[in-house]
């Protein structure tokens, strides 16, 4: 597909560091029906946090409410050692929290803009002047993106609607991880890419990870996140299991998990 050999990069082992984020006992509600149910993890520095489960078991609900787009109904969340409110999304931007959304099109960027439009789309502040978007600022960082990522046919002017599905994806992702984010939260990065760009967004991330950003991965493709992930947590009508590590997760047993065996064990378990 790609016309060459590609190789998928490895994850390496690593120390993470302190705990940068952590939800208690989280609940969501959307249109009146709980989409999270009393929900517990934690993601710590130079470590990819992985969620994974199949479609529509909440992980588009998880991924607002760290977005800064959806509202909790219960629960507390403690970021970078402060116990916070509901953040909005500038407030998520302001404080160090890269965003790859899972529908690049629709939230990821505005197609008929330029590509330099929109690598500072969520940070006008920091390209401004009285007022106004400082253009020249705009277009060096996107040059800046674009060449450390290695954007392909990219040009700061250029509509980004141009641009293929993996190079789209590698702008979003540069203008999140040039300056190096405390966390990052990651829905389906890798999703209708070549195996070309999966292996270029999955090198990315553990990039990141090596230079200890957190890394909250949500993915429905299970060899992502077992390739990708230190810890591994399934999502199953809104709840989330506890925590398996990497050296000891599998295919057979995620899947069990994505499945809801855990769930089943607890409920036995209270009985």
């Amino acid at each position: 597909m790609v016309g060459r050999e590609v190789k998928r990069p490895v994850r390496e082992a690593s120390q993470p560091g302190e705990i940068i984020l952590s939800a208690e006992n989280v609940s969501v509600q959307q249109g009146g029906v709980d989409r999270l149910k009393a929900v517990d993890f934690h993601v710590r520095e130079g470590e990819v946090l992985g969620i994974i489960g199949v479609s529509g078991n909440g992980q588009a609900t998880l991924a607002q409410l760290l977005s800064g787009t959806a509202k909790r109904a219960d629960g507390a969340i403690t970021l970078f050692g402060e116990e916070v409110g509901d953040l909005s999304v500038p407030e998520i931007v302001d404080r160090g929290i890269g965003r790859i959304p899972e529908d690049r099109n629709h939230e990821g960027v505005i197609g008929e803009m330029a590509i330099w439009e929109n690598a500072v789309l969520e940070r006008i502040p920091e390209f401004s002047k009285n007022g106004l978007v400082d253009r020249s600022a705009g277009v060096k960082f996107a040059d800046d993106v674009i060449s450390a990522f290695d954007v392909r046919g990219a040009t700061p002017t250029k509509r980004i609607r141009l641009l293929s599905g993996g190079n789209m994806q590698k702008l979003i992702l540069g203008r999140n991880l040039l300056n190096q984010p405390r966390l990052l939260l990651a829905a389906q990065p890798a999703r209708g890419l070549d195996e070309g760009a999966v292996a270029a967004v999955h090198e990315r991330i553990l990039n990141a990870r090596k230079n200890g950003t957190g890394v909250i991965l949500i993915s429905e493709d299970l060899d992502e996140v077992l390739a990708l992930a230190d810890r591994i947590q399934a999502i199953v009508g809104g709840r989330l299991s506890p925590s398996v590590d990497a050296e000891d997760a599998n295919a057979r047993k995620m899947g069990l998990m994505m499945s809801g065996e855990w769930a089943d064990q607890e409920v036995r378990d209270e009985v």
